[in-house]
């Protein structure tokens, strides 16, 4: 059975600015982050719960964490047959912010 895939606007958001700072670099390699991106969320109709919970103290949510080779996390969530994707990280960069839910 194949869960239904939810990518919320910050998820969007993410991903295109991700994409677009590297496509500056190289269009090319753009392209190929944009389809990775995609299709490591697609494999999450299969099965979501396969990935460690990403524990953050003090929020209610359990997010699970899926790592794209290099250097991203999609953060997401399952709940009956759905997954929603929230968040598309760069490990690089600070994301203390993520405390502040």
């Amino acid at each position: 059975m194949k869960n239904n895939i939810i990518i919320s606007p910050d998820a969007y958001k993410d991903i295109s600015r991700h994409v677009k700072f590297l496509s500056m670099i190289s269009a090319s390699a753009a392209n190929k982050l944009n389809n990775e991106f995609y299709t490591y969320i697609k494999s999450l109709e299969e099965n979501p719960l396969r990935n460690p919970i990403f524990l953050v103290e003090n929020v209610d949510i359990k997010y699970r964490k899926l790592f794209v080779p290099k250097r991203y996390i999609i953060l997401y969530e399952v709940e009956d047959d759905n997954v929603y994707v929230d968040y598309v990280i760069d490990c690089r960069q600070s994301n203390s912010w993520l405390l502040d839910f």
